[in-house]
């Protein structure tokens, strides 16, 4: 519980990596919404696209300008998660 404590507190560079998560989503959410914009299909169909799209784009885009890291601290919580509900 207390390594949960220390890695929850802010850094310099857990806020650093959180900037850069947000331009990575930022980056799919743009290309997301302008692909989408030549599509006229069901709607359902767009939802299917858009979210293929999004996830594509933000899987590649997050670890090549670094917002996700093996050892940045959402990475760690969520192993320390995965940890607690494995014992």
């Amino acid at each position: 519980m207390k390594k949960a404590l220390e890695m929850s507190k802010t850094s310099a560079t857990g806020s650093f990596q959180l900037l850069l998560g947000v331009a990575a989503s930022t980056v799919a959410a743009l290309a997301t919404y302008a692909s989408l914009n030549f599509v006229n299909l069901a709607e359902w169909i767009r939802l299917v696209i858009g979210i293929t799209i999004f996830l594509a784009i933000y899987i590649f885009t997050a670890p090549t300008i670094g917002a996700l890291t093996p050892t940045s601290p959402i990475s760690e919580q969520c192993f320390l998660a995965w940890d607690y509900y494995q014992n």
